[in-house]
C-alpha cells in the first residue's frame, strides 16, 4: 500500500459521517390532543353508523379513501380489505381536539378481528369538508380529504403527527375502541 492511500471503503464511512452528522433535523413536537365534550360529537349523529350515513359525511368517503373504499384487489400498498370493513362495528362518535382543530372520531373495525385490524375516522366538526382517517392492520394507511387536500396529494408530516397524535389519545382509552362479542 502507498503512502498517503486510504483503505478501501473509507470514503464512503467519511461520507456516510457528513451525511449523519449535521443534516437531521429536529421534528416538530406532536400537536396536543384532548378529548371534548359537548354538541361536536353528535354533531353528524348520535351513533358511529348515523355519522358514516350522514348526508353530508358519507359522500365523501370515497373521495376520502379512493379506491380503497371499496377495494382495489391487487393494488400495491392498498389495505387488505375494502376500507369500508374497517368500519363494520363502530363506536358511538367522540369529540377530539387536535392542536386547534375539533374533530368527530369514530372508531371502527372489522367484525370478527376487531383487534388487529381497526381504523378511525375524524370528521371536522365545523363541516364535513376535512376529513382525516387512519386503518391499521399490521400496516398503517394513511388518508385525507379537504380544501387544501387534492386528488392525489399526500398528507405532510404536520398532518401524519396530527393523525398519529389523534391514535395515540384514542388507543389509551381502550374501552373506546369496538370489541368483538
Amino acid at each position: 500500500m502507498r503512502a498517503g492511500r486510504r483503505p478501501r471503503g473509507a470514503g464512503l464511512l467519511v461520507a456516510a459521517a457528513l451525511l449523519t452528522s449535521g443534516c437531521v433535523t429536529p421534528s416538530p413536537p406532536a400537536p396536543r390532543v384532548e378529548l371534548t365534550g359537548g354538541p361536536a360529537p353528535t354533531r353528524f349523529g348520535a351513533t358511529g353508523a348515523e355519522v358514516l350515513g350522514h348526508p353530508s359525511v358519507a359522500p365523501q368517503l370515497p373521495a376520502l379513501f379512493g379506491p380503497d373504499w371499496a377495494g382495489a384487489p391487487g393494488a400495491p400498498l392498498a389495505p387488505t380489505r375494502p376500507a369500508r370493513d374497517f368500519f363494520g362495528r363502530v363506536t358511538a362518535p367522540r369529540g377530539l381536539r387536535v392542536a386547534d382543530r375539533v374533530y368527530v372520531a369514530v372508531l371502527g373495525c372489522v367484525p370478527g378481528a376487531c383487534r388487529s385490524q381497526r381504523g378511525v375516522l375524524l370528521v371536522a366538526a365545523d363541516g364535513a369538508s376535512d376529513l382525516r382517517a387512519r386503518l391499521e392492520e399490521g400496516v398503517r394507511h394513511d388518508y385525507a380529504f379537504g380544501p387544501a387536500f387534492g386528488p392525489g396529494a399526500r398528507m405532510d408530516e404536520a398532518e401524519r403527527r396530527a393523525l398519529d397524535a389523534a391514535w395515540r389519545a384514542l388507543e389509551r382509552d381502550a374501552a373506546a375502541w369496538p370489541r368483538d362479542p
